[in-house]
């Protein structure tokens, strides 16, 4: 089954393949190419700020992100915007809106999906929330199961979907044949990617960018292809 089926029938859908193997062209092909506003965490980006401290760094790439799909879906942002105006610890902008990180003051991440929840099924929309290299989240926060599990119990309008490049470390971190877990017994799709030829890889890549609508030079491709 492909990942566009997979997130419209599931709920947690989690895409594996080694670095290098183009699990996060599949996944960004795949959000540019749905009519779904999403939300995308790179947690490569995240983690590379350690100086900042990870809650700072990703509320900031929350408030990015929900930022840009108040900017591309107006009716759906200006509900975000009316939604999250009356939550302590959001900030509304002219443009978006800025989350607070402060520990004592922010906003709950369960509040924030809660709220995205509520403006999508008010819109009659689904979000999909996407976690990139999800693995190198599990030496700073070790509630992602709590969450996810959160998510698919009650949230009916966002999807979830996880890519990761270390297969056993993300299932140790999701511990879904652990009894104990808040994630077991959730049906959760899955896609494992082989090592792409280099035909295919080009010929993935091409399709891609003409299903967003650009035209682009061989040598474009190429640069990506080095790049997967």
């Amino acid at each position: 089954m492909d990942l566009e089926k997979l997130v419209e029938y599931g709920r947690l859908v989690v895409i594996l393949a080694p670095r290098r193997y183009g699990k996060s062209s599949l996944l960004r092909v795949y959000l540019n190419t749905q009519n779904r506003p999403y939300i995308l965490v790179d947690a490569r980006k995240i983690i590379s700020e350690p100086l900042l401290g990870f809650r700072r760094v990703f509320y900031e790439v929350l408030s990015e992100e929900l930022t840009k799909v108040i900017n591309k879906y107006k009716s759906l942002g200006l509900r975000i915007r009316e939604l999250f105006s009356r939550v302590s610890g959001v900030e509304v902008l002219g443009y978006g809106v800025r989350l607070s990180w402060s520990k004592k003051k922010g906003v709950r991440l369960t509040t924030i999906l809660d709220l995205l929840d509520n403006v999508a099924g008010k819109q009659g929309v689904e979000v999909v929330v996407a976690f990139d290299e999800l693995q190198e989240f599990s030496r700073v926060w070790y509630r992602i199961p709590s969450l996810l599990a959160y998510v698919y119990d009650n949230l009916s309008r966002i999807k979830i979907v996880i890519t990761s490049s270390e297969v056993g470390v993300l299932y140790d971190v999701l511990k879904l044949s652990d009894p104990s877990s808040p994630l077991y017994g959730r049906v959760v799709g899955e896609i494992r990617l082989r090592k792409l030829s280099t035909s295919e890889a080009r010929d993935f890549l091409e399709k891609g960018f003409q299903q967003i609508g650009r035209d682009v030079g061989i040598e474009t491709i190429e640069g990506y292809y080095k790049g997967l």
